[in-house]
Formats: C-alpha cells, structure tokens, sequence
C-alpha cells in the first residue's frame, strides 16, 4: 500500500511540474491547483472567497 500511495504522489508531483512548465512556456492557464481553487470560488453555495494559491486546491489535487 506504501508504494502505491508513494508512487501516486510521485507521479502527480511529476504532472503538476510539467503543467507548471507547459503553463509558463505557452502562457496558458494549467496549474491544476489554482484552476481547482477558481473552481470551488464559481460554486454557488460557497460564502468565502479563497485566493488562487490558496492550500485547499493543493490537497484536492494530491487527494484526487
């Protein structure tokens, strides 16, 4: 179970550098945890505004 996990958090980490980067070189928008923030800002019966850099869309993306 160890190195399922493990391997899961290597791989996501290994997509998320290669958004980051894809993101940086075409100036698109593919940062997948702020997109997932923006995401949880558009949904109706949110009453807090969170930032784009904020930690919760880290952890949806990791957890999914």
């Amino acid at each position: 179970m160890f190195l399922i996990i493990y391997t899961s958090v290597i791989a996501t980490t290994m997509m998320t550098l290669f958004s980051y980067l894809y993101s940086e070189f075409k100036n698109e928008k593919f940062k997948e945890p702020q997109l997932i923030n923006i995401l949880i800002n558009r949904l109706p019966n949110v009453s807090s505004s969170i930032g784009k850099n904020n930690v919760l869309g880290w952890f949806i993306h990791y957890t999914i």
